[in-house]
């Protein structure tokens, strides 16, 4: 059990010591959410990885999805690969906040696939048609593919939850996500990517308890019930390379999207 918990702690101060001096790259990569950005001076650090955990509800895909919209209007090529979600419902959801996507898919800007359903069809591989699901390998294939023809900037990866279920020990996803975060890393991209807050595990932020050791950023959404309502919140716990606030505050789902009330502290 020592050497286990050890184990650990030394992957996580060499992933850190890598992140710092291959993460350093300048400027900043607006999300497009009103208020948030006021939180990290400007947006998230360019080609950094950056985890978003929350429980069910706490608008985690709409996080990502105005991440990804507001890279397309200016410009910066995105991927949006879904593992969970079918691209019609993630789709809908996005005009249902005043974005266009049908647009910028159109003129080549954003690039949004159901990795997962493709998966289940058998055209991602034989061994992810055997088990249904896919693997950080088969993501990286897939990436490759896109970045053969197209300079992606923007990433989001929807979601890691999904992606971890390919995986039968703990050992062996603790290594395949720590590889693919170095792959990521190696593609100067900035990327997103989605996980869960157990509500049945209180002492978790992310659902595999890997998640937030292989993220240049790691940003908690929440919801919970005060009062009679629920309340929304986020919380930056933490961001390398920049400044940012660690104060947890609230936010609105307005019918142009998220808000965050960065003046207002909880």
């Amino acid at each position: 059990m020592v050497k286990s918990v050890f184990k650990k702690k030394v992957v996580c101060i060499a992933w850190d010591a890598m992140a710092g001096e291959e993460g350093s790259s300048k400027g900043k990569v607006p999300t497009g959410i009103e208020g948030f950005d006021k939180l990290c001076e400007g947006g998230l650090v360019r080609n950094s990885i950056n985890i978003i955990s929350g429980p069910a509800g706490s608008a985690k895909t709409l996080f990502c999805s105005t991440f990804i919209y507001t890279g397309a209007k200016m410009g910066e090529k995105g991927l949006y690969l879904t593992l969970e979600e079918s691209a019609d419902s993630v789709i809908n959801s996005m005009k249902g906040y005043d974005m266009d996507p049908e647009r910028y898919m159109a003129s080549g800007d954003l690039f949004l696939i159901d990795l997962g359903g493709m998966a289940r069809e058998g055209i991602s591989g034989k061994e992810d048609l055997e088990r249904k699901l896919v693997g950080f390998q088969t993501i990286i294939t897939f990436i490759e593919i896109i970045l053969a023809t197209t300079d992606i900037k923007r990433l989001v990866i929807d979601s890691l939850v999904a992606a971890g279920l390919y995986y039968g020990e703990e050992n062996e996803l603790r290594r395949e996500m720590f590889r693919f975060a170095r792959y990521l890393k190696s593609k100067k991209v900035t990327a997103v990517l989605i996980t869960e807050t157990p509500r049945y595990h209180q002492s978790r932020r992310t659902r595999y308890n890997i998640e937030q050791f292989i993220g240049d950023s790691f940003i908690h959404m929440d919801l919970e019930k005060k009062g009679g309502e629920f309340r929304r919140s986020v919380t930056i716990l933490k961001m390398r390379l920049c400044k940012h606030d660690a104060g947890t505050h609230p936010f609105l789902i307005t019918p142009k999207g998220m808000e965050v009330q960065y003046d207002v502290v909880l």
